[in-house]
């Protein structure tokens, strides 16, 4: 099953999707070519994957893969990180999470 997800880049360029119900946030940029930041390439080693969802898509990822204290601590660390901040290599799409939109943070060069 298919659902639609929404990425908006900090230059304010938007990319909708198809993704595929199970996978991840960081799997789904990577097949799509959006660009997001993975340094330990969704190990839960670092914070760079970090995107900002609206607080009704916050609360769906955290109901369906709760947040652990290595994301939290990984969270506090990252750079414009917020309250509704997750990694993207710990948000597993579901079927609820259609219309989802992601904002992607801005790099650092």
């Amino acid at each position: 099953m298919q659902i639609k997800v929404k990425f908006i880049e900090d230059d304010g360029a938007v990319a909708e999707v198809a993704a595929e119900v199970g996978k991840t946030i960081l799997n789904v940029v990577n097949e799509n070519g959006i660009y997001l930041d993975c340094i330990c390439q969704g190990c839960l080693a670092c914070s760079t994957c970090h995107v900002i969802l609206d607080k009704e898509y916050y609360s769906k990822t955290v109901k369906e893969t709760p947040l652990t204290e290595e994301e939290k601590d990984l969270l506090f660390m990252a750079e414009g990180s917020t309250k509704t901040s997750r990694l993207g290599c710990q948000i597993k799409l579901t079927a609820d999470m259609d219309g989802m939109v992601l904002r992607i943070p801005p790099r650092k060069d």
